[in-house]
């Protein structure tokens, strides 16, 4: 691949792996900078270097959703929502903090 090419194939890959760190969705990351989504998958089978860089922003992608789900949750709990009361003893349950 010719070094143009090259630069042109890591610039999309950086901006698809920052839009999946914000979704947590190949499809919408692939829809967001106008890709097929299979692009991302033949990345992975053809690009040593994507792999590391593609689970970097998917462990961003998680913390991001974690933090926004356990910042809702606080927001429920503090307003005395009930649904927000069971879904933390849900999680404190799953956590084995709960055992009934």
């Amino acid at each position: 691949m010719k070094k143009s090419n090259q630069r042109r194939q890591l610039d999309k890959q950086k901006v698809f792996l920052e839009a999946f760190a914000q979704s947590g969705s190949v499809a919408l990351a692939a829809e967001t900078i106008q890709i097929n989504r299979t692009m991302h998958y033949r990345w992975r089978k053809n690009d040593a270097s994507y792999t590391p860089r593609f689970e970097a922003a998917r462990e961003r992608a998680q913390q991001m959703l974690a933090s926004d789900s356990a910042s809702h949750l606080a927001n429920r709990l503090a307003r005395g929502d009930i649904a927000g009361r069971i879904a933390h003893r849900a999680r404190e349950r799953q956590k084995g903090k709960i055992t009934n």
